[in-house]
């Protein structure tokens, strides 16, 4: 096979986290046309497991930006957790915007931590003009 041109194949379905088809955390990617459809909201078996609280676009474009925050269920105490942050990165790619990375922001904490830093760093630069 050395040298030759493998056939191209189509990949049907795209898995995050790199999950195996039927693990738990397996969840096929949803491929959207508009940034509006863009969600972090996932349902399986009738049960909404990743519950979207709110959505902000950060840029937009050919590689989009949004901030979502939501909530992830418990199955444990059948409730869900606090609220979880998470920054995604799309790439529109042949009419459909496919995720191409993210940073899950855990805590409340976390999140202060980061708005603390960017603050200090952005009244640095000003003050620096």
């Amino acid at each position: 096979m050395r040298g030759m041109a493998r056939p191209w194949r189509p990949v049907q379905t795209l898995y995050f986290n790199r999950a195996r088809p039927g693990c738990a955390f397996a969840r096929k990617a949803v491929l959207s046309e508009s940034i509006d459809d863009l969600t972090v909201e996932y349902e399986e078996n009738g049960q909404i497991i990743l519950k979207e609280l709110g959505k902000i676009v950060l840029s937009k474009g050919a590689w989009t930006t949004i901030l979502f925050r939501y909530q992830e269920w418990k199955p444990q105490t059948s409730s869900y957790g606090p609220d979880k942050y998470v920054i995604r990165r799309y790439k529109k790619m042949g009419g459909e915007y496919r995720q191409q990375s993210k940073f899950t922001i855990s805590s409340a904490d976390q999140a202060r931590k980061i708005v603390d830093a960017l603050q200090t760093w952005i009244g640095e630069a000003e003050q620096e003009k």
